[in-house]
């Protein structure tokens, strides 16, 4: 079949063969950033499912307007700014869809969240490494994926003198360890920023849900654009979702899922501590999902990510999150989803092979 040119662009189906590795149960993965079961509140879910009065129908292109009166109190903008979507990734697609033009210059950190770049690479924008001169820039400014830091204050008003158009990808944030982290970028100039946010994290993936938060003028053109995607996120899910959020349990709910990822990721920077050689180094984040380790140069992570996988262990290699997929001696952790105790044998592990 002749695909589209821009299809080759889409995704790397080098990475889609990696990370179908990850399936496998008898693998220890710190490959994907899939919240922990145990840090999602299932039994609101159920709850949910078994009070709301279910809506079989469409919903709104922009979503349900009692969810984003929701969202609007927790967030303190208003109804009007918010738009839902199917998963922050859609958000990202659509941006693509209304700002990015062929050859469009794009700021990105590198590295960079991957799967955003497959969202861009469709709309052939030119990726450059000065804010200042880019039509948009995209960062990650929250225990960043992947490498896990956080963007100051200072930084980020900085950022702000240059930037023309910010998307601030901001999945991870609420989920900090001890200090929440500084004000969003949004917060400082929210005319010139798409401010991206998401409940699978918090909530759970399967219900899809993304928020995006903008000027209306930005709102409208992307609902715009959304209606001919999908033309409206399930109703379904987004009851569900509003239930959860405005449920008493819901804040408790979600300071132990801080602790409960604060726990994994200290065992995980504590075996990082106890078991590698000389000359690895690595990120130790205030929150998130990820650690971010630098190799000696002469290591190569996509070879060694297919030596690992004969040892049961699967992490993400550095070159994914690179533009132009360059050869990388750096590696992505998750410590979201392993138990413990597979945290600390998959570290033993890496460190024998390395």
């Amino acid at each position: 079949m002749k695909f589209a040119k821009r299809f080759k662009a889409i995704a790397d189906p080098m990475v889609m063969e990696l990370l179908k590795h990850i399936e496998k149960p008898e693998i220890i993965s710190f490959a994907g950033g899939t919240p922990a079961p145990e840090a999602l509140p299932v039994q609101l879910i159920k709850q949910a499912m078994a009070k709301i009065d279910p809506n079989p129908q469409y919903s709104p292109t922009q979503g349900l307007k009692s969810l984003r009166e929701t969202l609007a109190k927790i967030y303190l903008v208003k109804s009007e700014n918010i738009l839902i979507t199917s998963g922050s990734q859609q958000a990202l697609d659509l941006i693509g869809r209304v700002f990015i033009d062929p050859g469009n210059k794009v700021y990105v950190t590198n590295p960079t969240y991957f799967v955003a770049l497959y969202a861009f690479n469709a709309y052939t924008p030119k990726y450059i490494n000065s804010i200042q001169s880019a039509k948009l820039s995209y960062l990650v400014p929250n225990f960043a994926n992947p490498t896990g830091e956080t963007l100051d204050e200072k930084s980020r008003i900085e950022i702000l003198k240059s930037a023309k158009l910010i998307v601030e990808d901001d999945p991870y944030g609420q989920l900090y360890f001890q200090s929440k982290p500084p004000r969003s970028i949004y917060s400082f100039a929210p005319d010139k920023t798409i401010y991206l946010t998401s409940l699978s994290k918090v909530v759970g993936p399967s219900l899809r849900l993304g928020i995006t938060i903008a000027k209306p003028e930005i709102i409208v053109a992307l609902t715009r654009a959304k209606t001919g995607m999908d033309l409206c996120t399930g109703a379904l899910t987004q009851q569900i979702a509003d239930y959860v959020l405005n449920h008493p349990s819901y804040p408790k709910f979600l300071e132990s899922a801080r602790q409960y990822y604060n726990t994994k990721c200290q065992t995980m920077i504590a075996a990082l501590d106890k078991y590698m050689p000389k000359g690895v180094k690595w990120t130790r984040p205030m929150g998130g999902m990820f650690i971010w380790v630098t190799l000696p140069k002469n290591i190569d992570t996509k070879k060694l990510y297919f030596e690992a996988l004969k040892h049961y262990l699967a992490f993400v290699p550095g070159y994914v999150f690179h533009i132009g997929n360059e050869k990388s001696s750096c590696l992505r952790l998750s410590y979201a989803l392993p138990s413990n105790d597979q945290i600390n044998r998959g570290i033993k592990t890496l460190a024998n092979l390395l």
